[in-house]
């Protein structure tokens, strides 16, 4: 039975910099970061990094402050998958409780994203000296699976968690589907005619491959 990846369900960034504190309101970029490869867009948090370099298997990765010594982040990541939205969330927990330090989830929500059903967890887990918290929130369509995961330090979640939502809920699918069902009815009503239709997908089998979290890139120098 194939299952959700760790390293989409959990792609979470941690840079070591020096400490910096920063002030935090709800705001995004007014002009989106549009992935026409993908087929996504997104508006940033105000003044955040923008990497679509593809690194730790990303989409893109949304960069904020530092805070210390952790640099604030957003990233997403796209897998195909043959699971429903409720199986993979599912699927998801199930890892993510097996594969995490002192793993808990604080909340589940079921919400829309850009007029598409999603799931939103809430999480909590240590990485080494860190105690981390992060933010999934998890779309199925077209047999995709997007995870955008927005990660913070449990002691200042709630400060960029404002930010994060507002980011979110900016994200749109700009691909548009073709109306299968709509030309099979028609199909049928002209001529009876027998349609079959097969999509292949190719995709990892068994566990997908997904760490905890990203590397932990050594730091070239010790903290300030």
């Amino acid at each position: 039975m194939p299952t959700a990846s760790v390293l989409t369900i959990l792609a979470s960034v941690f840079v070591l910099a020096i400490t910096f504190h920063a002030s935090v309101s709800a705001s995004v970029e007014s002009n989106p970061y549009v992935d026409s490869k993908n087929q996504f867009s997104i508006n940033p948090p105000s003044g955040w990094t923008v990497d679509s370099s593809g690194a730790y298997g990303t989409a893109v990765i949304l960069y904020g402050p530092t805070d210390s010594n952790f640099r604030i982040n957003m990233n997403l990541i796209i897998e195909a998958t043959s699971l429903s939205l409720t199986a993979y969330v599912s699927s998801a927990k199930s890892q993510l409780s097996s594969s995490l330090t002192s793993y808990q989830l604080v909340s589940e929500t079921s919400t829309t994203i850009g007029g598409v059903a999603a799931d939103e967890l809430v999480n909590t887990f240590t990485q080494g000296s860190y105690s981390v918290e992060d933010k999934q929130d998890i779309l199925v369509q077209n047999q995709k699976a997007y995870v955008i995961t927005s990660t913070a330090l449990q002691t200042n979640y709630g400060t960029y968690q404002p930010a994060f939502d507002e980011s979110v809920q900016t994200f749109k699918l700009t691909g548009t589907a073709f109306p299968w069902t709509t030309v099979i009815i028609g199909a049928v009503i002209a001529g009876g005619v027998a349609i079959g239709l097969t999509i292949f997908f190719v995709r990892r089998k068994g566990q997908v491959n997904v760490p905890p979290a990203m590397p932990l890139p050594p730091p070239s120098a010790p903290p300030a």
